[in-house]
């Protein structure tokens, strides 16, 4: 396996997507195989999973001559890929239980700085996720989404999303509450069924502060919410390539 990313623009959004997935877990298998890499990982509570996809064309080289899965301690990752300067290239590939990382620039004043990290053999099953058709989608551009949910933990530890004519988050504590109130107007696209009526849902507001991270990934983050199954977060990467967060709502006691 080689891998190798020249383009100044999506080596910041490869440092962003790899350190901010320790936030969530902290071993994971990346899967190398024909078409691109796939990841999935889950947090240890087992309430969120993500499921990430980039597709071989994201890469200006992508060498994968047969399915190969390599186990990454995300910490150790992110404190490699945080050393790395604006204008280096990526480069990664395998030699034999380790991982090769290279940061290199064509211009001669920067210092090419070379890794190497060694893999982990990881018991780890895939989920299959089924396509789901929300009640509700939202999309909201990403700053804005993470601007709300940090206005949002300063105020409790669960958002509540429910409708009542329109679409409301909020959150309490014994000492405050917070709501929002969401309309077609103040979000770039709001989508409704008729079972949106029936919303009432609540979730850990610490996992959506996480995912919320990960906004640099792109502009947009779609929201896909129904009741009593797990909402999902989705940011594209381009062409057959995406992140997707899915976050278990809390029971009601």
């Amino acid at each position: 396996m080689k891998i190798e990313i020249n383009q100044k623009e999506k080596s910041e959004l490869f440092v962003n997507l790899f350190t901010n997935l320790k936030l969530i877990t902290e071993n994971v298998n990346i899967e190398c195989v024909e078409d691109g890499l796939y990841i999935q990982g889950m947090d240890n509570s087992q309430i969120c999973i993500y499921d990430l996809k980039i597709d071989k064309s994201w890469f200006n080289v992508y060498q994968c001559d047969e399915n190969s899965t390599y186990g990454i301690n995300m910490n150790i990752l992110a404190r490699i890929l945080s050393v790395k300067n604006e204008n280096q290239n990526i480069i990664l590939y395998d030699d034999n239980d380790k991982l090769s990382i290279e940061f290199l620039s064509e211009n001669k004043e920067e210092i090419n700085k070379y890794f190497e990290l060694t893999l982990l053999d990881i018991d780890q099953e895939k989920m299959g996720i089924p396509d789901t058709e929300y009640d509700i989608n939202i999309e909201f551009k990403s700053k804005t989404f993470k601007t709300i949910i940090n206005e949002l933990t300063n105020f409790g530890d669960e958002l509540k999303i429910y409708y009542d004519e329109n679409i409301y988050l909020e959150t309490s504590s014994i000492e405050s509450s917070m709501k929002l109130e969401l309309t077609e107007d103040n979000v770039e696209e709001l989508t409704m069924t008729e079972d949106s009526e029936t919303l009432n849902i609540s979730f850990s507001i610490k996992y959506l502060y996480m995912f919320s991270q990960f906004h640099k990934l792109n502009d947009i983050v779609t929201i896909g919410i129904s009741p009593e199954i797990p909402i999902q977060l989705k940011y594209n990467l381009g062409e057959n390539a995406y992140c997707k967060f899915y976050l278990a709502p809390k029971i009601s006691d």
